[in-house]
């Protein structure tokens, strides 16, 4: 594994080779991960309840909070990033890190513990573009239409794949989205449980050949690939056929009248609504809580009207930020946009309460989120 210094978050061996490899066979994909949570143990129930899983959160990954920061924000025995006591303050010891524990406890384990988490937990979320030019992720990420001024800001403009089910994407795209451990699974952010690639090889390879070009996977007609590596290939739902059945565009949010000012574009913080998949309660906050997630939250959530009236800085198109602005950090002097506001969700009520202030009629929909 390559090492790193202490302030950096450690990459995944998975994708910071020198020529980007992505594992869907057998090891390291994290099978323990992706078992239903009617499956654990009662001692890895016990550990996910730690790291503050639900039931409903540890069935669909992407939806826990615990999925956004890297191993090494976590075992960070100066900081609190996480802040495991909830008193605001990330930059103090933490008063029950129980993290390395619990994370042991459910199958991450060994050297590869920290570099499975970063990839198939949070998909590299919280690196900077810094990190991902120089452990050579940033391709992956270009291909999916990021780059810098996107990803760090000011560019609040989203990419078209941010509102793309898996099968909209191109072959290279998905490609892509696998070597920054997406399957089609996580992608469409679905439900547990998942299907598993078979071991062994098909046509003379293993299902890790076919994640280094997803167009490989139909390159025998009778469709042996897929059919063997039907996580790698985003085929878990097809059926005899090797045509995916086809993905209904995305529905675009209402757009409600323009708004007069600011006030009028606040959360309701007390507002919650039931998740579609499950019986789990969410407020606002949840919509925008991945920003890799999104367009594909507001396009399922906000063509409700309870939702939509309740989370205007969230849903309502006429709080947008202002395309294009930015302003100076404070603390480093560097500039930033109003996604970087929301960008860190331990720290996102910090920034906010330091800029939104004077920044406010600008980042509108960052400052009137909750």
């Amino acid at each position: 594994m390559i090492s790193l210094p202490n302030n950096i978050k450690a990459l995944s061996v998975l994708c910071a080779l020198a020529s980007i490899v992505n594992a869907f066979d057998v090891e390291p994909y994290p099978t323990f991960r992706f078992r239903p949570y009617a499956e654990l143990t009662a001692a890895q129930k016990a550990a996910a309840i730690k790291l503050k899983y639900t039931e409903a959160t540890w069935n669909q990954p992407g939806a826990a909070g615990i999925e956004y920061l890297s191993w090494y924000n976590y075992v960070d025995p100066a900081n609190d990033y996480y802040d495991w006591d909830g008193d605001g303050n990330y930059y103090e010891p933490p008063n029950d890190p129980g993290f390395l524990a619990a994370a042991q406890t459910l199958g991450f384990v060994g050297d590869t513990a920290e570099d499975v988490w970063d990839c198939w937990q949070t998909h590299y979320y919280y690196y900077d573009w810094a990190d991902m030019v120089k452990y050579d992720l940033a391709s992956s990420w270009e291909a999916l239409g990021w780059y810098e001024a996107r990803w760090d800001g000011p560019d609040t403009t989203k990419p078209d794949t941010d509102s793309k089910g898996y099968n909209q994407l191109s072959n290279a795209q998905k490609t892509a989205a696998s070597t920054l451990c997406y399957t089609e699974k996580i992608w469409n952010y679905k439900v547990l449980p998942f299907c598993s690639d078979k071991t062994g090889t098909v046509n003379g390879q293993s299902c890790h050949y076919f994640s280094l070009d997803i167009s490989r996977c139909f390159a025998d007609p009778s469709g042996a690939n897929w059919k063997h590596c039907p996580n790698t290939c985003g085929a878990c739902d097809w059926d005899l056929s090797p045509v995916p059945a086809p993905v209904a565009a995305p529905v675009s949010a209402p757009v409600s009248s323009p708004v007069s000012n600011q006030a009028t574009c606040k959360d309701d913080c007390n507002f919650t609504f039931r998740l579609n998949n499950f019986e789990k309660d969410v407020g606002c906050r949840w919509i925008k809580k991945n920003i890799k997630q999104v367009d594909k939250r507001k396009n399922a959530y906000c063509i409700n009207p309870s939702i939509a009236a309740a989370c205007p800085a969230t849903c309502n198109e006429q709080c947008a930020n202002t395309p294009g602005f930015s302003y100076i950090k404070e603390w480093n002097g560097e500039t930033a946009g109003c996604n970087w506001l929301l960008k860190n969700n331990s720290k996102r009520s910090a920034r906010m309460a330091k800029y939104c202030p004077t920044i406010g009629d600008k980042c509108v929909s960052s400052c009137g989120s909750c």
